[in-house]
């Protein structure tokens, strides 16, 4: 199952072969923090409206301590702004040396 367009999708894939992607940890922030960053999705969902990264500074897939209660202060401080909070499993996910959580604002919100 993707959650990209097919579009999206191929315009993703092009990038990862062309060598174009930076390192999630070198994407410039918008909002940062301590341990994380916000960064802008270039290769958005396609149930988002809006799509964002919460992403980890440093090379890891694991959590220190101190960075999972930042994280969780995170997200309560995001959760009026964002709809969706998603981290992908293993099998969905296609950047494995990263820590990072999708935050979407979905499409067709009422």
């Amino acid at each position: 199952m993707k959650l990209r367009t097919p579009a999206m999708e191929a315009k993703y894939q092009k990038a990862i072969k062309a060598g174009k992607l930076k390192n999630l940890w070198e994407v410039e922030p918008f909002v940062e923090w301590r341990f994380f960053k916000l960064i802008i999705n270039d290769f958005p969902h396609d149930d988002a409206l809006l799509h964002h990264l919460i992403v980890l500074k440093r090379t890891s897939m694991k959590l220190r301590f101190w960075e999972v209660l930042e994280l969780h202060r995170i997200k309560k401080q995001l959760d009026d702004t964002y709809d969706h909070f998603l981290k992908n499993g293993s099998s969905m996910r296609s950047i494995n040396n990263c820590y990072h959580e999708h935050v979407k604002v979905l499409k067709g919100k009422k």
